[in-house]
């Protein structure tokens, strides 16, 4: 049996900032929309060089390929002390990171 490509979330995330695909947010933010709000706009950005996907996602979403944004980790969010991962996996460079399938694509 295979096991997993990154073992837990915090794995996901390490891998995702040694790479220069992840923003840490250290400032306290809310959970009631605030998250969400900065995600919306995250989510729709274009991508940056360095989280540019596989030739076959330039070639079967040639619209979107480029979108996505960046992965963000909220550090301090009111209320919990867990910090929160969002749109880690919204950009197909970051799906193929999380799958396995390397810069390639299958």
């Amino acid at each position: 049996m295979i096991g997993p490509v990154f073992p837990t979330t915090r794995d996901f995330a390490a891998a995702l900032e040694a790479q220069g695909l992840l923003t840490r947010v250290r400032a306290r933010v809310s959970p009631v929309l605030e998250i969400a709000q900065i995600a919306d706009r995250e989510s729709t950005a274009r991508v940056g060089a360095s989280g540019l996907p596989s030739e076959s996602a330039r070639r079967n979403d040639p619209r979107y390929f480029d979108r996505g944004g960046r992965a963000l980790l909220f550090e301090s969010v009111e209320g919990s002390d867990i910090p929160v991962l969002i749109n880690g996996w919204g950009s197909y460079r970051r799906m193929e990171l999380a799958l396995g399938a390397g810069a390639g694509g299958r």
